[in-house]
């Protein structure tokens, strides 16, 4: 038995050997080959061309992505797919952001529907998820933030910013380089009005910075861009309105310093709006000197202002109704409400590059209306029936999208 397992096994040896003297021999063989291949530029240029053809025979489809040099440092949310979006804000600095297709279009007069648990909305904008934008307070700060930072992440805007005690959001604003605007209008409660270069406002950040200083009771009402040959028509709560031209107003250096009066307010009476418009938005004959090389689309897009009273009126007036009544500061101007269909509730300019308007009420209802279908007016016509509103609902706001 000894003897037959001996002779079993140096068979099994024996045949191991073999096995093993071949594999030498053909990985000699390879390692022989790629020698000679590495050897010669052109024979690997051979052989990647062979697989390449190889595999476009398997794989003969078009390419789903480019390739591209970037032009600047890749940042993480560029590794996520930019959307549009709409981002609301409550009084307790709550953002809530909502797809743009979700927000459907209604007809006007109607009552719109809920959309908000909460019904202390006071902001609204339209941006991408990537973009970084402007938010400035009620006590006179701003603050600037990437929208990705909320969005993707799912956190709360209290902790990207340092708010301060019994402060809240008022106003927010795109920060987009390739938009040139030349000032920033910042407006109170009491009717100052101050005006900065945009450049003080490039390099805000999540701890914030004092744009205005405040007197006792007033407040931060509204902050808008404007371009240098825009008219700045401010809008009071009793709905007056005066317009002034931006390059009469002084231009602050310093942000820590107070503004200076805008407008004159009756008692009980504050600021409600400033809307930017340019001369170049109506057909009016300003300057009998104008550059004959002007661009004729610049001169011939007309530009209107949506104004809406509580009660869901509202009057589309064109930028001749503002342009014709330029005044100076410090006065009362002149009603574009009739006083027994309430207050002034918001005011939009209405340009090409939108064609949509959301107006937001105190019960968290909102409503998305066309341009189209809100025809011009005169001022002081009562308007038009724009929502119909229930028992104790007014409107709050509105904003394009």
């Amino acid at each position: 038995i000894e003897y037959l397992l001996n002779t079993q096994i140096i068979k099994l040896n024996r045949q191991k050997v073999k096995n093993l003297e071949e594999i030498i021999s053909e990985n000699t063989k390879k390692i022989t080959a790629n020698e000679l291949l590495l050897s010669d530029e052109r024979n690997i240029k051979n052989l990647i061309i062979q697989e390449l053809q190889s595999i476009l025979k398997h794989v003969n489809k078009e390419r789903l992505c480019t390739i591209k040099l970037l032009d600047k440092r890749l940042r993480l949310e560029d590794m996520e797919p930019e959307k549009d979006i709409v981002l609301f804000v409550s009084s307790k600095n709550v953002i809530t952001h909502y797809n743009t297709a979700v927000l459907r279009t209604q007809k006007r007069g109607g009552k719109g529907r809920v959309l908000f648990e909460s019904k202390d909305i006071t902001s609204l904008i339209m941006t991408t998820t990537h973009e970084d934008i402007l938010l400035f307070t009620e006590l006179g700060f701003g603050y600037k933030v990437n929208v990705f930072d909320f969005y993707y992440r799912e956190k709360a805007l209290l902790e990207i910013i340092s708010l301060r005690p019994g402060d809240k959001i008022i106003s927010m604003k795109v920060f987009n380089c390739e938009q040139k605007y030349d000032s920033v209008i910042i407006l109170t409660a009491k009717g100052l009005i101050k005006k900065h270069s945009t450049n003080d406002f490039k390099f805000f950040n999540k701890l914030g910075k004092i744009i205005c200083l405040l007197s006792e009771g007033d407040r931060i009402i509204k902050v808008e861009f404007v371009y240098k040959q825009d008219y700045c028509v401010l809008f009071a709560k009793s709905g007056r309105f005066i317009c002034l031209d931006n390059n009469e107003l002084r231009e602050f250096v310093s942000r820590k310093t107070k503004g200076i009066k805008g407008m004159k307010l009756k008692e009980d009476d504050s600021i409600k709006e400033v809307v930017g418009i340019s001369k170049y938005d109506a057909n009016i004959n300003t300057d009998t000197n104008t550059d004959t090389n002007t661009d004729t689309n610049t001169v011939n897009k007309k530009t209107s202002i949506l104004i809406i009273d509580a009660v869901g009126n509202a009057k589309k007036l064109s930028s001749d109704t503002f342009l014709d009544r330029i005044s100076n500061r410090n006065t009362l101007g002149v009603s574009c409400i009739n006083k027994k269909y309430g207050f002034l509730a918001a005011c939009v300019k209405l340009t090409n590059n939108f064609n949509r308007i959301i107006i937001v009420t105190n019960s968290g209802k909102i409503m998305i209306i066309n341009f189209d279908e809100i025809p011009d007016s005169k001022r002081l016509n009562k308007g038009l029936k724009l929502v119909n509103l229930n028992k104790n609902d007014f409107i709050i706001f509105a904003h394009t999208i």
